[in-house]
Parts: C-alpha cells; sequence; structure tokens
C-alpha cells in the first residue's frame, strides 16, 4: 500500500500526457484541414489577425527546422487579415551566408527568405523558380496539410524542378 502511494505522490500528470502523447500539439495534429480553414475564418471575421498567425504555427509546427531551400524553416504561419480577400501561409527560411568581400569578411550572415502559398487559389509564389526535388517535396506536404486535394500531390507537375 505505502509503494503505491509512493508513487502517487511522484506522479507527474504533464509527463505522462508527452509520453502517451496526448498535448495540444498532437490534438492540432488531428484536425481536419476543414476545422482548420474554419478556425482561420472565424478568426478573421472577429479580426484577430495574430492570433491567426499562431493557430497557422501551431497546426504547421512540424515544419520548423526542415531543410528547405538551401537553408531551414525558422517560422511559418497563416496570414489572413480581416480586410483583405486572401489567406496564405508565410514560410520563413533563415540561409547561413558566407562573407567573402566587404567589412564583414570571413563571417556568416542570416539571410531571412519568404515562401508563401496562397491557401484558397492552392499556389505557391515561387513555381517559376527551379528547385530540388526534396524542396519541392518539403513545399508538396506543406500544401497537402492545408489542402488535402491539393494540385501538389504530384509533386513534379508545378514545381520547376532543377535537372528534369
Amino acid at each position: 500500500m505505502y509503494n503505491h502511494m509512493k508513487k502517487a505522490d511522484n506522479f507527474d500528470a504533464g509527463k505522462w500526457l508527452v509520453e502517451n502523447k496526448l498535448t495540444n500539439q498532437s490534438r492540432l495534429d488531428e484536425l481536419s484541414s476543414n476545422t482548420f480553414k474554419s478556425a482561420i475564418n472565424v478568426s478573421k471575421e472577429r479580426g484577430t489577425d495574430r492570433r491567426t498567425y499562431k493557430l497557422g504555427e501551431l497546426y504547421l509546427n512540424q515544419f520548423i527546422g526542415k531543410d528547405l531551400i538551401g537553408g531551414k524553416i525558422t517560422n511559418i504561419g497563416v496570414h489572413s487579415p480581416q480586410q483583405s480577400n486572401y489567406r496564405n501561409i508565410a514560410i520563413e527560411v533563415t540561409k547561413s551566408i558566407y562573407q567573402d568581400s566587404g567589412y564583414n569578411k570571413g563571417e556568416n550572415k542570416l539571410i531571412k527568405d519568404y515562401i508563401y502559398y496562397d491557401i484558397d487559389n492552392d499556389l505557391f509564389d515561387m513555381e517559376s523558380v527551379e528547385i530540388d526535388r526534396k524542396d519541392a517535396v518539403v513545399l508538396a506536404k506543406i500544401a497537402l496539410k492545408i489542402n488535402p486535394d491539393s494540385r501538389y500531390k504530384e509533386t513534379g507537375k508545378y514545381f520547376k524542378i532543377k535537372g528534369y
């Protein structure tokens, strides 16, 4: 009996939830894309743009840290301003560029690039740019997370793949 009480005293509910994968993130991952898009629309109607962006960050969190176009995805969120007629995903990619001239010669400089995906038109803003197949796969997965019927199911068809 004493051992059971001792175990109960040491029980960490938060640790148990994480070990059993019962977190807010796991619940967000289980959301259907239609439910997520409905949440974006409600947030837009209420004029809570920051909340919409944060919701997108949480829903698309699995892509943070992924390699993309010579850098890593450092931020990803949804823009759906109340006074506009668009909904898009903003993907922030941070690259380290070596400075070979000038005042900062010999140092690495961090450069941020942005890629945008138009949710409603199922369109990336960079379809004419040549990219590696692995980058096309990551971008297609992002599109498919939001739009399961996205045209990007056919990864190589809508991106300009290097060497093809």
